[in-house]
């Protein structure tokens, strides 16, 4: 189809044309040069950072130290005491030893959903399976999970940083799946989800 045909799009034409000729005026950011019609690779010019980039990082990472999920669970619990929610389910006292440590251990494996065979693994001999199996099995309950997730959700909540980004009433999750209507006009799948 010739420009002709259609008249509005001429300048676009043009535009495109100019475009592509500063594209290959320019040098390549691909890495690597063709000679004798095989490519070679090239190395990429180093980056130069920027004066006091390296202050900042450092700076950060004092006041941001890098820190594991079972630090966390354990700082959590230190502050909320949210794994006072987890004991036997006859309503009994947990008569095992370092409970605290076992539901959080627990927690982290099947959280992580690493189960209790791979979270035993981890800990070099601390558990074994059978002892994360059975904390599962006997003193965490979806009611008792519930009511500790509550804990730490209520605790965050009075921090200035979820008031940031709006009220709090709406909420965003990736990668979860939840029953909606089919003919919906506020929300729909993804495909990655499964659509």
């Amino acid at each position: 189809m010739g420009s002709a045909a259609l008249p509005g799009f001429q300048h676009w034409g043009q535009n495109l044309t100019l475009w592509g000729a500063s594209i290959t005026s320019e040098p390549s950011t691909v890495a690597s040069k063709y000679s004798t019609g095989t490519p070679k690779p090239t190395a990429r010019p180093r980056m130069v950072l920027r004066k006091g980039v390296g202050e900042l990082e450092e700076a950060i990472r004092q006041k941001m130290p890098e820190r594991g999920i079972l630090e966390i669970l354990c700082n959590v619990e230190h502050w909320l005491n949210w794994t006072r929610h987890f004991g036997h389910l006859s309503g009994s006292e947990a008569k095992m030893k370092q409970a605290t440590e076992r539901y959080i251990l627990t927690t982290f494996g099947y959280g992580c959903n690493l189960g209790p065979n791979q979270t035993a693994r981890h800990t070099k001999g601390a558990v074994t399976s059978h002892m994360i199996s059975y904390t599962n099995r006997r003193h965490i309950t979806s009611q008792t999970l519930e009511a500790s997730v509550r804990d730490i959700i209520n605790a965050y909540n009075l921090f200035s940083l979820p008031s940031i980004r709006g009220t709090g009433k709406k909420a965003a999750a990736d990668g979860s799946k939840f029953e909606i209507y089919e003919n919906n006009l506020n929300s729909e799948y993804h495909i990655r989800y499964g659509g």
